[in-house]
């Protein structure tokens, strides 16, 4: 399953980690993040090589604009700790596991 991070745990949840992760910078009151939700937690369920990770940029508000988040569900994908591409708005698992792969 996915790991809610803060801006306390960020750092241990995804730029210590090693491999994939995605972020998914989401609100509670957002209607596109929770058609999100049970999209990543497929992937969580079946791709063991993803790591997923939730922030709610409506707490974690200064997480939020570290990363420039200006819109929700904003998608950070993190490699080894880095970020390496970013996308906002909602997508299909099938979109959404192709952007991954063609930006690990």
């Amino acid at each position: 399953m996915s790991t809610l991070a803060t801006a306390t745990t960020f750092q241990n949840d995804v730029l210590t980690q090693k491999g994939t992760v995605l972020v998914d910078f989401f609100t509670d009151g957002c209607g596109p993040c929770r058609m999100m939700s049970p999209v990543l937690d497929e992937i969580s369920r079946e791709r063991s090589d993803i790591k997923i990770v939730k922030v709610d940029a409506g707490t974690s508000y200064e997480l939020a604009a570290n990363y420039g988040i200006s819109a929700v569900p904003t998608f950070i994908l993190f490699a080894n700790g880095a970020p390496k591409a970013q996308f906002v708005g909602a997508r299909s698992k099938r979109d959404l596991l192709a952007w991954i792969e063609s930006n690990r």
